[in-house]
């Protein structure tokens, strides 16, 4: 290594077959919330009438487009980015 730099060392660490269960059904977790969270809007965006989107509520925007206020997106704005970052934190484990 050159003078100066960090020196990084790789830490290992035998994990218990529960924390490995745990890590992928945190990874799996994450992954549903992420995928069905874009599905959603991207079948609300392709045909707002289909019979999988056409129950949700949705609010028009000041640009004429439709905002979805229900299903996973009235549960937060941007709740795919909670699965990324739940599938962010599995990675960390």
């Amino acid at each position: 290594m050159r003078a100066g730099s960090p020196d990084f060392t790789l830490i290992t660490q035998e994990l218990s077959a529960a924390a490995v269960v745990g890590i992928l059904a945190l990874k799996a977790l994450g992954y549903a919330v992420f995928r069905g969270a874009n599905s959603q809007k991207d079948a609300f965006r392709r045909d707002p009438d289909a019979p999988a989107v056409r129950r949700l509520r949705s609010l028009a925007t000041a640009s004429g487009r439709r905002l979805l206020v229900s299903g996973w997106w009235g549960i937060a704005r941007h709740i795919n980015y909670s699965g990324d970052w739940l599938m962010g934190c599995a990675a960390r484990c």
